[in-house]
């Protein structure tokens, strides 16, 4: 799985994170993303999907952007799960 890939998987649904940070940013205008690490199985799909930093003031945030990423559907590879990490900023 190349780096390639991996930028357009996120780029496909980063919608779903903006609009699970459409309401924390309006409650706190201070808020500006958080780090995201996450692994991806061989066949392309997302497990063990964490926030590792960033000020997140909400728990439903929280869950919000993680079911956004287990949602996210990567090529398939043949090699081991691989964990990558990715910053989730908003603009």
């Amino acid at each position: 799985l190349t780096s390639d890939q991996i930028n357009a998987t996120v780029r496909e649904n980063l919608y779903r994170i903006r609009d699970c940070y459409a309401a924390e940013t309006a409650a706190n205008p201070g808020f500006r993303g958080a780090v995201a690490a996450w692994s991806i199985r061989p066949d392309g799909r997302v497990f063990n999907a964490r926030l590792t930093d960033g000020a997140v003031a909400s728990r439903t945030l929280e869950q919000c952007v993680l079911r956004a990423i287990r949602r996210m559907q990567f090529p398939q590879f043949n090699n081991t799960p691989m964990t990558i990490s990715f910053p989730l900023r908003v603009q």
